[in-house]
């Protein structure tokens, strides 16, 4: 087992967990994201690189940093223009399946194009839910930052919509958790 160190700040032993599932092999544990909750956190999709460290993203400014809230649970709700309507969505790094998905109801807002498709199937623990995408008419930004994203899933999970992971491959993402802020912009 290998300690996890930051530099500059704590040096953290992992505990061993037990994890099931081949897609687990070779994790030792998890660090939630609570731990940053005091820090800069930048996960650089484009180097794979992720670095915390102390300091604060200059004030929001809409084009380069724009706000964030919490939602329950401390899930990051964020401005998402689409075209030229803004939407909350939720940052979900855990989202590996789709670039954005959003609620059923607001897919016939969003400017689209074609018919919607198949895209598999999703499972919760009480339901199994088929998912859709439709192509998207018009760029996806988060302020100023054009999003790689052509496409609206849905339904999403939740009340809002979210931006996954794959929306943000060729990004660096920097959440600034005490002050409320967030940068993407693309990867150097």
């Amino acid at each position: 087992m290998t300690p996890l160190a930051v530099p500059g700040c704590w040096r953290i032993s992992t505990t061993p967990l037990t994890l099931r599932g081949p897609s687990l092999a070779g994790i030792d544990g998890i660090i939630g994201i609570g731990f940053f909750e005091t820090m800069l956190l930048t996960i650089d999709y484009g180097r794979l690189r992720l670095s915390a460290e102390p300091g604060a993203l200059p004030a929001a400014n809409g084009r380069d940093v724009v706000e964030i809230s919490y939602d329950r649970g401390g899930l990051i709700s964020m401005p998402l223009t689409i075209g030229e309507t803004v939407h909350q969505v939720h940052l979900d790094t855990g989202n590996t399946r789709f670039p954005l998905f959003m609620p059923e109801a607001s897919i016939a807002a969003l400017p689209t194009r074609g018919e919607a498709r198949d895209i598999g199937r999703a499972r919760t623990v009480s339901q199994e839910v088929s998912l859709r995408a439709i192509d998207l008419a018009a760029p996806v930004r988060v302020g100023a930052t054009h999003l790689p994203v052509t496409a609206a899933g849905f339904p999403a999970v939740g009340r809002v919509g979210n931006i996954g992971s794959p929306a943000l491959a060729t990004m660096a993402v920097t959440i600034d958790y005490p002050n409320r802020r967030l940068r993407i912009v693309p990867s150097d």
